[in-house]
Formats: C-alpha cells, structure tokens, sequence
C-alpha cells in the first residue's frame, strides 16, 4: 500500500477555478480525474480555468472545477489502492480519511467530498454537476445520467448520445452519490484516454453546459473547439440519441484471466452469442443483440463490457408525459404491485403476478433502480 504523501503543489490543486460573479445564478460544478489514468478531463478543466481567468470571470453564477485522485493521477494508474469512484455510498463516504494504513483513495476521497460539500451548502438546489471520464475503447462522447426529467433536459442540451439504467448495476460511484443532493448530477464520458482528441471533447462539453446555464464567459473565453454536436469520430459507430443499458459483465482481472478481444469501439453493434472477450473459463459470448459499450482495455477496472440497446424517441416522449401527470400515484393498482412502507420511494413487484412488461412500465415513470428478493422486485425512483 502506498504511503498517503503528496507535494503540498499537488494537494493545493485540489480546486483548480471557483470563480463567482457579481450576479447571482446556478452553480456549475465539474469534477475530473477520478480516475489517475484519465488526465483528459484535468487538462479540459485547466483551460477552461484560464479562460475564464482571462475574460475576466462569468457573467452570472458560479463555476468550480475540481480534481479527483490526485496521487492516482501522479502515477497516471487507473487508482493506487482502490477504485475512487466505487467508494461513494452514504456510510462509507462519511468515514473516509481515516489515518495509518487506510488506503489512499480514503484521504483523496474525505478531500474531495471536503471540497464538494463546501460547495453543496451554499445552494445545493442550484448546483448542476459534471462528472468527466473518459474510457480505455475508442468511440463517440457520451454522457450517463440518473433517469430524472432534470437530468435528462439538461444532458440533452449537451447535445451527446445519453445512456439510463448505469446506476441500475453500479453502486458507490461519484454520480450516484450526488443524484439527489444537487439539482442536475450528469456523468461524461469524453473519448479513449489518451486520445488528444478526448480533451477538446470534454472543454467543448463544459463550455456548451456553461452557455445551456446562460453563464456565458465573457467574450474572447470561449473554446475555439467543435461544439458538442460535432464531436463524432469519422468512421466510428454513430450512438442513437438515447440508450439504456441491458448487461454489465463483471470481472476480476488478472485473476480470472479476462481479456477483451481487439477492436471492439464505444456503440458497436454486436449480435446474441457474439464471442467478445475471453477468460480462464474460455470464450465469452455476448447474452443479446445490441451496442458494445466501455470495453475493457487496460489493466485494472471492474467492468469488463457493457451492453446497450436504443430507446425510440417515442418512449423518452411518453416517459416524460407520463412523469409530468404524476402517473405514478395510480402504479400501486396494477397487478401484484404494492407501496414499500419502509422505502417512501420503493415498489415491490410480485414477478409471479406481474410478469409482462413490469419492469417496462417502472422503467418510463423513472424507477431505473432495481433490487430482486426472490420473486420479489424492489424499485425506487429517484
């Protein structure tokens, strides 16, 4: 285990820019480096910082740009001890730092949530949140939300491909914890990592959440870069506009022997039974039809592939009506649904009652969080 020690230039570059104009107006709050591997978004927060220091400031609100795992990032290794963005469930966020051999990430962490909470009790209803990323497999930017109408409305004027249901099968990641405590919570997943490319995707990407916010850097900071509806890859797959995730395969690597074969790109269509990747069992096959999503190519991660499908835009349309005429107060009447009592925000789904299309139906009034106990499902809206 590493010993917990920094430069003192290293841990004061914790907040890179916390500029706040004379007038009032939303918080932007953007996050990146999470992970040490993924410097892309570190260097697209630097020149936003320096343009705006450069403009002069904004023209209303306030934006922070943050670091995530600095010692990670020193080492240019995905984390030293463990994965700083699966550590951020409720209990254990409030018991990171520990000293003496606690891992690394617990110091980077209590830091980091130090730093966000700070921001969080000024006006946490106004704060909008960017998580920056970017992946080991080549392919379009795209951005990961909480299925919420907010979150939705806002990621779409970001103009990127959106995935649902991540959260459905993660738990403790960064984004998760902050769905709830700030207005809009939006994860960004800007290219391969050491692609130059993937930091003038995500520079575009905060400068157009800083125009969708009317923050607007004064004139003369805005990036020259494309604008997020022209960051595609010539000749990668092309993302539909909405999707949601069907399979996660989790893996264990070096232990069990995974391995992704080559090639395979961000959105790539893949068919049933499709051999992707190999493992000390033999080959692995893909369970459906659908779109390749974060192939695993580098050493360390818990992921090993994603699969996604596309969501018609029909679906997105009635989910929202739907949502807005407050449908959910008539679910508990459909068959072998009942109120949680424990959980104000939780259906049970009796799957023996309710077998056709019930996850379906919880899925378009937003209750993408799913846990089974035997027959029984539990959901939960954000």
């Amino acid at each position: 285990m590493k010993e917990a020690t920094d430069p003192p230039t290293a841990r004061s570059r914790r907040v890179l820019c916390d500029v706040t104009a004379a007038a009032p107006g939303p918080t932007l709050l953007c996050i990146a480096g999470l992970h040490g591997n993924e410097p892309a978004g570190v260097r697209a927060l630097e020149r936003i910082s320096d343009a705006v220091a450069r403009a002069g400031g904004l023209r209303r609100g306030r934006l922070v740009a943050m670091v995530g795992n600095l010692a990670a990032l020193e080492d240019r290794e995905r984390y030293v001890d463990r994965d700083l963005n699966r550590g951020w469930h409720a209990r254990r966020s409030a018991g990171a730092g520990a000293e003496g051999d606690a891992p690394v990430e617990d110091r980077e962490q209590a830091e980091l949530l130090c730093a966000i909470e700070s921001v969080l009790a000024d006006d946490p209803h106004g704060v909008v949140a960017l998580d920056l990323h970017t992946t080991s497999s080549f392919g379009p930017p795209f951005s990961l939300i909480g299925d919420t109408l907010a979150n939705r409305a806002f990621a779409a004027g970001l103009g990127l491909p959106i995935v649902l249901g991540l959260e459905e099968l993660l738990d403790g990641t960064l984004l998760d914890f902050l769905h709830g405590r700030v207005a809009v919570a939006v994860g960004v997943e800007g290219g391969q990592h050491d692609d130059p490319e993937s930091a003038d995707r995500l520079e575009a990407v905060v400068t157009r959440a800083i125009d969708e916010l009317k923050m607007s850097v004064r004139r003369g900071a805005a990036s020259d870069g494309a604008g997020a509806e022209d960051m595609r890859l010539n000749g990668r797959p092309r993302a539909p506009r909405f999707l949601e995730v069907r399979h996660r395969r989790q893996v264990d690597p070096p232990a069990d022997g995974f391995r992704m074969r080559a090639g395979y790109l961000n959105f790539q269509p893949v068919g049933e039974g499709e051999v992707v990747a190999d493992d000390a069992d033999g080959p692995i096959r893909v369970p459906e039809r659908g779109r390749l999503l974060m192939p695993l190519y580098q050493k360390l991660g818990e992921d090993g592939f994603f699969v996604v499908r596309p969501i018609r835009p029909f679906w997105i349309r009635v989910s929202g009506m739907l949502r807005r005429r407050r449908a959910d107060r008539w679910v508990h009447l459909l068959p072998g649904v009942q109120t949680y009592p424990q959980r104000p925000a939780t259906y049970a789904v009796n799957r023996r009652v309710a077998r056709w299309f019930a996850l379906e139906v919880f899925h378009l009034l937003g209750y993408r969080r799913a846990r089974a106990h035997g027959d029984v499902l539990l959901v939960t809206r954000r």
